[in-house]
């Protein structure tokens, strides 16, 4: 789990961990090509049955000021600007109805150290996608995406995992413009 300040309250570790629960029950239950299908799937669309049923739920402080005033535009569906407790709040009382947007740090794996204490990401597929980020526990370097993903609050599944952003942790209008290309 990766956070700036260090801080997680309750809900970003049950937010979590129903996210990896979800995750390794998918991958015994699952054959690998209806595994490798799902998840390709997560990239490439949001269902429209769940955008038009629910409300998307958006941190107040996590969405950029040019967004704010453009989301109307840009977002056709029932949403709500809400502080981070009552995201906090949706997530831990499983509430029904509503899906999260936020922005998920994704390493590729496997880590490991070099005898110099640098990290060196496992893959061998480096797109130029990779952002290094500073690791300040150990004083050395990570490769990291952010992606925008959205999960329903009521049962932890992850809805959408896409549109790579590098910038910074914010929700701004670009990422908006792929939502609205990606639901269908």
């Amino acid at each position: 789990m990766y956070t700036e300040n260090n801080k997680y309250t309750y809900a970003d570790l049950f937010f979590y961990l129903t996210i990896l629960h979800n995750d390794l029950n998918d991958a015994i239950a699952m054959d690998k090509q209806a595994l490798k299908k799902r998840r390709n799937a997560l990239f490439k669309q949001i269902p429209l049955e769940v955008v038009s049923k629910k409300t998307l739920l958006l941190d107040e402080v996590l969405i950029t000021k040019a967004l704010n005033e453009e989301i109307n535009n840009l977002y056709d569906y029932d949403y709500k600007i809400v502080s981070k407790e009552e995201i906090d709040e949706a997530i831990t009382n499983r509430q029904a109805n509503t899906f999260v947007m936020k922005k998920v740090v994704s390493a590729p794996r496997p880590l490991r150290r070099s005898s110099a204490g640098g990290v060196i990401d496992g893959s061998r597929h480096d797109n130029g996608m990779l952002k290094t980020y500073q690791d300040n526990i150990t004083g050395t370097t990570l490769n990291a995406i952010y992606f925008n993903s959205f999960f329903d609050t009521e049962t932890g599944k992850i809805l959408f995992f896409g549109r790579p952003s590098f910038k910074d942790k914010k929700i701004d209008v670009k990422d908006f413009k792929t939502i609205k290309k990606a639901i269908k």
